[in-house]
């Protein structure tokens, strides 16, 4: 009799990814996505049980870019945390490649709302790898800003103000005073000085970025009508409600062409012009607007919604 085939385990486990990248390659993410699922339904052990672990961990790495270019957090996350564990049960393995699972599973921890652990796992990454890497790698810098962004959501502003105003002044440094990044870079920081009273401080970064925006973006662009309403904002916080005004008008009128009148952009436009025009003692006007939000959030909105 012909001796049986010997199956390399690694080859087998591999091939489990190939139903996920196919319908990846040609678009079909919802049917990819489908695949994931089922590939993780039972949890990621019975996958690396017959792998060595120097095996495991990069198929564990292939599985979860899959599951990051996939959107599936929850997928990543639980891959990343079996990565890691697998990392740190390894004698020798360089620290900066245990800090970046840290990093990118603290950013996860963030997107699903488990802010604690977010900040834990951030702030721990961010410790070492100021000790392994020059400030200012790429990655690093991203694991920042996403600190900045969990101390936002928890509240904790001056721990947010210091985290956005290191990372502004590096891309200062580093970037042209056009890039994207840098821009981010300063809407971050606009936010948190504005929380801690900085207004002043606040409107230069907005304008700043207002501009730029203006003069590379259509005028109905997310990024350029975001830019106005942050500026608006400040504005109307420092006692400018004209000035306000006249951003908060122009960014309703495109509203009200690109979408329908019940999107919520346009009930959001609708109310900030109100207050707009509510400070500027124009109750005639701001009534025309509010009256018919209220039956459409009505409709559109279900019951407890916080707006």
């Amino acid at each position: 009799m012909p001796a049986a085939a010997c199956v390399d385990p690694r080859a087998a486990t591999f091939a489990a990814l190939e139903p996920i990248l196919e319908p990846l390659r040609t678009g079909d993410r919802a049917e990819a996505r489908e695949w994931l699922q089922w590939a993780l339904a039972d949890g990621v052990e019975p996958l690396l049980e017959d792998l060595a672990p120097e095996d495991a961990r990069p198929f564990l790495t292939s599985f979860a870019s899959v599951a990051r270019a996939l959107g599936d957090i929850e997928g990543e996350h639980e891959l990343g945390e079996e990565l890691l564990r697998l990392l740190e049960a390894e004698r020798g393995r360089e620290p900066a490649d245990i800090q970046r699972v840290r990093l990118r599973l603290g950013v996860l921890h963030g997107r699903l709302g488990r802010l604690d652990a977010a900040r834990a796992l951030i702030e721990s990454g961010c410790a070492d790898r100021e000790r392994d890497l020059p400030a200012g790698r790429d990655s690093w810098l991203a694991a920042r800003e996403s600190l900045g962004v969990v101390c936002k959501e928890m509240g904790d502003v001056p721990a947010a103000l210091l985290v956005f105003e290191e990372v502004h002044e590096y891309r200062v440094r580093t970037l042209p005073p056009d890039d994207f990044d840098l821009l981010a870079a300063k809407g971050n920081l606009a936010w948190a000085r504005g929380a801690m009273g900085d207004l002043q401080g606040a409107l230069e970064l907005e304008e700043r970025v207002h501009d730029v925006w203006e003069a590379h973006l259509d005028e109905g662009h997310a990024d350029l009508l975001r830019a106005k309403e942050n500026l608006a904002g400040t504005r109307l916080a420092m006692g400018d409600p004209g000035g306000a005004r006249d951003l908060l008008e122009h960014v309703l009128e495109v509203r009200r062409r690109l979408f329908h009148v019940d999107h919520f952009g346009v009930l959001r436009a609708e109310e900030n012009l109100a207050v707009a025009r509510l400070e500027l003692g124009d109750t005639d006007g701001a009534r025309a607007l509010l009256e018919p939000v209220r039956p459409v959030r009505g409709r559109t909105l279900p019951e407890g919604h916080k707006d």
